[in-house]
């Protein structure tokens, strides 16, 4: 009993009681960063996803509103099958495919 109550043996679990709780501070704190990194990373992928989605609808607008400029210039069925191309390729988000379908369409 004398043995536990010692002032060295006692100064020595306070400093190790000292030690544990810096190591764990240190922890918790490198575990948090990882976790706020690893949201950032998921929001950041969310606005670039939204980003790339409000393109490829401001892209297919852009040629559907070229492709109606050039309706009456165009057989039916043309007309038909390049606007449903384009209506596909949107679907897949194509945009290379969008934009070589723009270069089809006759000149204005």
């Amino acid at each position: 009993m004398c043995g536990y109550f010692r002032r060295d043996v006692t100064e020595m679990r306070c400093w190790f009681a000292l030690r544990n709780q810096v190591r764990d501070a240190g922890l918790r704190a490198a575990a948090e960063a990882r976790q706020l990194h690893y949201r950032m990373q998921l929001q950041r992928g969310r606005l670039a996803a939204a980003n790339h989605r409000k393109h490829l609808q401001q892209l297919c607008q852009a040629i559907d509103g070229e492709l109606a400029s050039v309706r009456n210039r165009l057989p039916a069925a043309t007309y038909k099958s390049l606007r449903k191309s384009l209506r596909r390729h949107y679907k897949q988000a194509d945009a290379a495919a969008m934009l070589a379908l723009r270069n089809q369409l006759p000149c204005l």
